[in-house]
């Protein structure tokens, strides 16, 4: 039973709370490390690394039990392009298989 009927009932059980604030100090904390193991890539039209000022793509490189999980989007729409594993974050040498999404209109 979550809530005792002799409370009034917008009161949430003790223990529940504890738990439920448990969950979101773990779920915060995973997140916030979880930024400190990601990487930005910047892409022109042709894939080629660029500056700022010149991207079209926008790679999301987040390290995954030792790969580099990849995510690729049009910069300007947000849309996913393609989605993969590299073996280290120079994007050299892909890992098993890729995916490339057809949206790019």
């Amino acid at each position: 039973m979550i809530f005792d009927e002799s409370q009034d009932t917008q009161q949430m059980n003790p223990f529940l709370r504890q738990v439920l604030i448990g969950i979101i100090l773990i779920t915060k904390t995973s997140v916030g490390l979880a930024q400190h193991d990601s990487l930005i890539y910047l892409f022109d039209k042709n894939f080629n690394v660029c500056a700022p000022e010149n991207i079209f793509y926008t790679g999301i490189g987040i390290k995954e039990n030792g790969r580099i999980h990849f995510l690729n989007y049009i910069d300007s729409t947000g849309v996913l392009t393609i989605e993969g594993f590299f073996t280290d974050s120079t994007l050299a040498t892909r890992e098993g298989y890729f995916i490339y999404y057809d949206n790019l209109d």
